[in-house]
């Protein structure tokens, strides 16, 4: 995937800041919840796969516990930040459609990568082979960690949210419409004796739960859900999910 092809205008270098410094326990949590399993299951090395990568997080974390990481993620900026944060680490800068995952013992798939339109092939037949290649992509006995928004993640009217930081603000002004959840997203991130104001457009398809365990299952996962990542809980209407593949010789 050749990161000059890659013309996916999302998370610019202000948002891509603040999401890093302000909002990563969702991305440490999920990370500790994989590095867990594997121990549990005396899976010490291997290469773990980080979709959606943000600034690095996860990975650092992955790094740290004695694993290979490949991130990828559609935000530029966000890469420059992970390579920077775990330089051992190989990124890549794009979709997860066009994304070839080497053979790997995980997968990490969370923040609400899969309801993303940056790229508007992202739809449910896109979510549906992506699905089958990771499954062939893991090693037998690897696990698949994801989550979506679903329906109850849109409000019934429209809402305003703030939150600010040490030199940063965001304010998120969310509605749903024409099948879509709209986040009008406009940051502010001090600049000497000002703040520099952006706007960024977001919008995600929302998916059942019970459609995303199907598209696992006929992928051939096995499937739990999960309410938490490590003792993080879910945001309302997010929905995760761990799936697994069958270790070599396990009953079909």
């Amino acid at each position: 995937m050749s990161e000059e092809n890659a013309t996916l205008d999302a998370y610019r270098s202000d948002l891509a800041h603040i999401h890093d410094v302000g909002f990563g326990r969702f991305a440490g949590a999920a990370a500790r919840t994989v590095v867990d399993h594997l121990r549990a299951r005396d899976v010490r090395c291997g290469l773990v796969v980080d979709i959606g990568c943000g600034g690095g997080i996860a990975a650092r974390i992955f790094a740290d516990a004695g694993y290979q990481v490949l991130g990828c993620d559609v935000s530029g900026a966000s890469v420059g930040i992970a390579r920077e944060r775990v330089p051992e680490a190989s990124f890549q800068v794009g979709s997860y459609v066009d994304l070839v995952v080497p053979p790997a013992v995980a997968v990490v798939t969370i923040g609400e990568v899969l309801n993303y339109v940056f790229d508007p092939r992202c739809d449910r037949s896109a979510r549906q082979a992506f699905f089958r290649r990771l499954f062939r992509s893991l090693l037998p006995g690897g696990l698949f960690l994801l989550d979506v928004a679903g329906p109850s993640r849109a409000p019934r009217q429209p809402t305003r949210t703030f939150a600010e930081g040490d030199h940063w603000a965001v304010l998120v002004e969310t509605a749903f419409e024409l099948d879509l959840l709209t986040r009008q997203i406009t940051t502010f991130v001090r600049e000497g004796a000002f703040y520099r104001r952006d706007t960024e457009t977001h919008r995600l398809r929302l998916y059942p739960a019970v459609e995303v365990v199907d598209d696992l299952q006929q992928a051939g996962f096995d499937v739990v859900q999960v309410d938490c990542y490590a003792d993080v809980p879910l945001l309302d209407g997010m929905h995760g999910f761990l799936a697994t593949k069958a270790a070599a010789g396990s009953p079909m």
